[in-house]
């Protein structure tokens, strides 16, 4: 998703009035985009390339920004009632919506055109992009054409509101549309569909399956399990995927993707700081876990969002400060992807309950189903990406991953368990979350990094690339390769702070720092990291190289 700021009194949904005009902003109207919608929400076939190939917008990211530069100055003279963008169903939708209490009356013939020998029915549905609708009072709209014409960007008024309660849509003289709006909102009948709970597991095998029956024995074996584990694709490093982005543009970011000595080291968040006069920041953090959906949507819809917030938490975010997104990748929904949905939209809604934190928004891709011309049926796991993003107050509290001081003390927090997948314990995590920010707070917490894929060894192996440094710990081995989200490794000064810093929460003294770098475990094993890295970046390099 986008984020970004705004003026808090234009922080409000508008409402159009009788008499409103409806004026369209920024590019021109073409076959690009037609059912574009409708395609994304079906099936794909082999026949896909061919029959949808105009379902593709075509962007424009030169009219995009004179359009919201425009939009921006018309905003600040207080010139628009409200704003809509043309997305899914194009002018059909954008127009419909706002309209509903109202009557709507439209001239398709007076929409620009990208070029002629378009029916009226594909301008008015065509999806193409850089496009707006704004709704203003008619004494406003010399002013704001003016304001566009300063930016270089169209705008054409297409028709205005009435009292009708009609959709009204015409081209030129001939009418080719008369919705009532009562029907148009509210006439679809709902679906009454059936979901059913799966027999078994489709659990995805784990990477270290079949490698060493009863686990590992020896030295040579902790670390060969090692670095399988940190050569997954789910725990591999993805930097070359993230530097083919620029992550600081216009020079706001605090704390970008990776960190540390040599800047490979990957943060938990990124934090921006939009306005570079101002104190405090915005933090964008992200949970995902295919996988775990597979095994059981609930518990891996909650290590999503969990993961999301403790992400956010890790580098100085109060959870109480954040929104949360949700974004569905699903199979097509059939009865049993039906009943895995309705678990994670459960667990969804539990975690919004428990932490008491909004969803205030979301997308659905419900039809990630392949069926092939012999019959094959290809399905994509059930994904939930949670997004999560918020205010930090001060910028320059936020805190890093990377190991900072050697001799220092690193602190294991939160509770694990080891359920497949993890249940995290909703009751405990807020009062987890809330100690974290406190003590970050307080400028005692040197690095933080949360337990996430591939568990505690992979977390403090990265905390060891972007300090260049090592650390010696000691614990039970059954705790290196947990994945309970809502667990995070933290480094202080020394022992003597750690009581009162955690009290009343549950925690683990794992070790310290290092300047040699390895990382030594109790008496299992001690490995370098340089090892470790290669085996952690090798994947991605090969295909991105």
């Amino acid at each position: 998703g986008a984020y970004g700021i705004m003026p808090k009194k234009y922080a409000k949904k508008g409402e159009a009035k009788l008499g409103d005009l409806i004026v369209v902003v920024g590019g021109r109207t073409g076959r690009d985009g037609i059912h574009g919608a409708t395609f994304s929400s079906g099936e794909m076939t082999e026949k896909t390339k061919e029959v949808n190939a105009t379902a593709v917008q075509i962007g424009n990211a030169i009219e995009e920004k004179r359009m919201f530069d425009a939009l921006l100055e018309a905003r600040d003279e207080d010139l628009i009632r409200v704003v809509q963008d043309v997305g899914g169903g194009g002018f059909s939708s954008a127009i419909g919506e706002i309209g509903e209490n109202l009557g709507v009356s439209v001239d398709m013939k007076k929409a620009p055109l990208k070029y002629q020998g378009l029916s009226p029915w594909e301008i008015w549905v065509s999806e193409s992009q850089e496009r707006m609708i704004v709704v203003l009072p008619k004494k406003n709209l010399k002013k704001f054409v003016k304001i566009c014409q300063k930016y270089n960007t169209e705008a054409s008024v297409l028709g205005k509101f009435d009292n009708s309660k009609k959709l009204n849509v015409y081209f030129g003289k001939e009418q080719i549309c008369n919705l009532d709006m009562q029907f148009l909102h509210h006439g679809l009948p709902k679906k009454v569909l059936q979901a059913i709970h799966p027999r078994g597991v489709k659990a995805t095998p784990g990477v270290t399956e079949g490698l060493l029956r009863g686990g590992p024995k020896s030295e040579k074996e902790w670390i060969l399990v090692s670095e399988k584990v940190l050569s997954s694709g789910d725990v591999c490093s993805k930097e070359p995927i993230v530097r083919m982005y620029d992550h600081t543009v216009q020079g706001t970011s605090v704390l970008p993707p990776f960190t540390g000595v040599k800047m490979d080291g990957p943060n938990d968040a990124v934090v921006i700081r939009p306005l570079l006069d101002k104190p405090y920041g915005m933090i964008v953090a992200h949970g995902l876990n295919p996988a775990l959906n597979n095994i059981d949507p609930y518990w891996g819809s909650i290590w999503a969002a969990t993961e999301a917030v403790s992400n956010y938490s890790a580098v100085g975010g109060d959870y109480k400060e954040a929104s949360l997104i949700n974004n569905y990748i699903w199979p097509f929904p059939d009865e049993e992807s039906l009943w895995s949905l309705d678990q994670s939209v459960t667990a969804v809604c539990d975690f919004m309950k428990t932490l008491k934190i909004p969803v205030i928004s979301g997308k659905d891709s419900l039809s990630s189903t392949y069926r092939g011309p012999d019959g094959t049926v290809i399905k994509i796991p059930p994904v939930l990406i949670m997004s999560v993003f918020g205010k930090i107050p001060d910028a320059k509290k936020t805190v890093s991953s990377d190991f900072k001081k050697v001799g220092s003390t690193i602190v294991l927090v939160g509770k694990q368990n080891f359920n497949n997948p993890p249940h995290v314990d909703l009751k405990l995590l807020p009062k987890v979350l809330d100690t974290l920010y406190k003590t970050i707070q307080t400028g005692k917490v040197l690095s933080c990094h949360d337990v996430s894929e591939g568990g505690l060894i992979t977390s403090i192996f990265e905390m060891c690339l972007g300090g260049v440094m090592g650390a010696i710990i000691n614990t039970s081995k059954d705790f290196l390769f947990n994945e309970t989200a809502g667990c995070f490794i933290i480094e202080v000064e020394n022992e003597n702070v750690v009581k009162k810093l955690f009290q009343g929460i549950p925690y683990q003294i794992l070790g310290k720092t290092q300047k040699q770098n390895n990382i030594k475990v109790d008496k299992l094993f001690k490995v370098s990291v340089s090892q470790l890295a290669q085996a952690w970046k090798k994947p991605m390099e090969e295909i991105f190289s």
